[in-house]
């Protein structure tokens, strides 16, 4: 517990003479009873801990428990309208006054929120008791959107049926506000569903709804609806309605500015076009660097070096190396999959060491996270190592535990289904083949209906190797052309470089094309005159 004078002052109030909260202060410090100064301002201190024992055991001897509690709860109410929220919500705690303590977080979650303090929200919820949680529709929210921020998505999900239902008995409904907020929630969980015409309802609906000062909601929201537009074949309105938005802003550098370029840099990673999104991306890091808007930062620089590493850039690895420095980052999302990069990025050039330190780096985070989607994902990048290194069979075994969703959305740069089907396509066994062949064409009609160019092109590349390696040549040519003319618009180059003769071969099948000669050079730029020649 720390102290300072004007904290003293007030709970010295009313005992009947005046009471200076410094003086007092200073008459502890003066005469020496082990006061520990906690600030360079000579404003807040505690005692030794020895001391605060001695001093909690003669209270209990000359207090009664209703005196103590009493004084608890007005050192709370202190606290709390001084700012000190943490020791607040902990001294409410201790006299178990959990409603109050829920007061405050409700009354503050949008200034955090604004200004993405995501990791000190989750500690302020972690002070309640989940059954105080569990009947606040408020709490529930907000619970909802930590949930999404720290990667457990189905926990979201069981968590919004929940809130459903309790929302359903309160009579004429909820708050427009909160329920635009709720409904930005649901829109989250019908695209992850592949439900493109719900996300986009849901989204529409919370942006008519949210207060116009719920600037991180509100950004949410845009961002959601940007995803939607795209997932339903309409990219170039996804860009335009943002873009529109973006021109109306009056005060930049807030959450809801950050978060319209966040929905437009997934619409161009999601569309294969890391050179156009590479610019939005840069200035997303600038205004998270600006405005101290740390998840705004970590989007910045998890972008700029995916969209450079897509491009074959060796800038990417700069950007994206502090994601595996870093004990916690604001958005858990981008450093697993920023990670995961440097962890490829360290193989490409045959650091398996390396790249296994990273790896590990990602497991760690996963077991403090207590995901069990992490946890899965993992599993899937330590198959993915495998093949990299050469023995896929190590992962043949992982590859019975998959059970493929080829119509998921894919908006991060990994897919558990693909890596199955090329541990499946390595193996010579025909029914492995048959199996890779089923999950690839899965991908290929999946990944189109939801319009994800970045995952055709990286599919139809592993039907194309497979088709060569069963033998069936026009068919390999014909699969390696299409992803090529998919991945030109956009210089989506880093899936055809790959150091084996094989894809070497494909793209010189089709180097004579005049639509594809200049794209096929710069793939080979730079690789190794062995897989150039095959």
């Amino acid at each position: 517990p720390e102290l300072c004078g004007v904290l003293c002052a007030g709970l010295g109030q009313g005992e009947g003479e005046a009471f200076d909260g410094h003086d007092f202060v200073d008459w502890l410090d003066v005469n020496n009873m082990f006061l520990l100064s906690l600030d360079s301002e000579g404003v807040w201190f505690r005692f030794h801990h020895l001391v605060l024992d001695l001093l909690r055991h003669r209270l209990d001897l000359v207090s009664s428990p209703v005196e103590i509690q009493e004084w608890k709860r007005l050192a709370a109410e202190w606290l709390e309208a001084n700012g000190q929220f943490e020791f607040a919500l902990q001294l409410y705690g201790e006299v178990g006054l959990f409603e109050a303590a829920g007061n405050l977080i409700k009354s503050h979650r949008h200034d955090l929120s604004r200004k993405e303090r995501w990791v000190r929200l989750h500690s302020w919820l972690k002070m309640l008791p989940d059954q105080i949680i569990n009947e606040d529709v408020e709490l529930l929210v907000l619970k909802g959107y930590i949930l999404e921020n720290r990667y457990r998505y189905q926990e979201m999900v069981i968590l919004l049926d929940h809130v459903e239902t309790l929302a359903g008995k309160i009579p004429g409904g909820l708050e427009d506000s909160l329920q635009g907020e709720l409904d930005c929630l649901l829109a989250t969980r019908q695209y992850f569903r592949g439900d493109a015409a719900g996300s986009l309802r849901y989204s529409e609906r919370a942006l008519d709804t949210l207060d116009k000062d719920l600037l991180s909601e509100r950004g949410f929201a845009s961002a959601i609806h940007s995803f939607a537009l795209q997932m339903g074949g309409d990219a170039a309105e996804a860009i335009r309605s943002a873009m529109v938005a973006l021109q109306a802003i009056q005060h930049p550098g807030t959450t809801y500015h950050s978060r319209l370029l966040i929905g437009m840099c997934f619409v161009h990673w999601l569309e294969g076009r890391p050179n156009s999104g590479l610019k939005i991306a840069q200035q997303l890091k600038k205004i998270g660097l600006e405005f101290d808007l740390p998840e705004s930062l970590s989007f910045g620089r998890y972008f700029s070096g995916t969209f450079l590493y897509e491009m074959g850039d060796p800038g990417a690895e700069a950007e994206l190396e502090p994601f595996t420095t870093k004990r916690t980052d604001p958005n858990l999302n981008n450093q697993i999959h920023g990670s995961w990069l440097v962890a490829l990025i360290h193989l490409d050039r045959n650091d398996q060491e390396g790249a296994a330190g990273v790896i590990s780096g990602i497991a760690e985070r996963a077991i403090k996270a207590r995901s069990t989607e992490l946890m899965k994902l993992v599993e899937a990048f330590e198959a993915e190592f495998s093949i990299r290194k050469g023995v896929p069979q190590e992962a043949r075994e992982w590859t019975e535990s998959v059970m493929p969703r080829p119509q998921a959305p894919l908006w991060r740069p990994f897919s558990a289904d693909l890596t199955c089907a090329r541990v499946l396509a390595a193996d010579p066994d025909p029914d492995a083949r048959r199996r890779a062949s089923e999950i690839l064409t899965g991908l290929v009609h999946g990944q189109g209906a939801v319009h994800n160019r970045h995952f055709l092109v990286n599919t139809l590349i592993e039907q194309a190797l497979l088709a060569r390696g069963m033998g069936e040549e026009a068919e390999a040519e014909n699969l390696i052309r299409r992803a090529c003319l998919e991945a030109v618009p956009g210089r989506l180059i880093r899936p055809f470089r790959r150091p084996d003769a094989a894809m070497a071969t494909l793209l010189r099948s089709v180097a004579a094309d005049d639509r594809l000669a200049s794209f096929v050079t710069e793939v080979f730029a730079g690789q190794g005159e062995t897989t150039r020649s095959g």
